[in-house]
């Protein structure tokens, strides 16, 4: 997005990210990847299933993948496809204080 003096958006710039392509715009910047080569340690978050399928770019540059999922609504019928799809499921739009613990657990 480009922002003017007043730091309001005034127009997006490509690529246009979206959900249905974060995975395809993920895989075009694999030079990102290659430059960061000796990080083997990666957190993929996101709050949409399909956040989850650009972890195999991810994955192909990092030996470890932390994949955690938020969980926001239709809670009750949603937790079990989040469970066995984020190796972490936080519910309920809380803030980062949980994402914060994690990182002080795993540093």
């Amino acid at each position: 997005m480009e922002f003017n003096q007043n730091n309001s958006a005034t127009r997006f710039t490509s690529p246009l990210i979206t959900t249905g392509n974060k995975a395809k715009v993920c895989m075009s910047h694999k030079e990102y990847f290659e430059k960061h080569r000796g990080r083997t340690n990666a957190i993929l978050m996101g709050d949409n299933i399909e956040d989850r399928q650009m972890s195999v770019v991810v994955e192909e540059h990092s030996a470890n993948v932390l994949t955690i999922g938020f969980l926001n609504d239709k809670v009750e019928d949603r937790l079990e496809l989040y469970k066995s799809t984020f190796d972490i499921v936080i519910l309920n739009d809380p803030d980062f204080g949980d994402i914060i613990e994690i990182l002080k657990v795993i540093n």
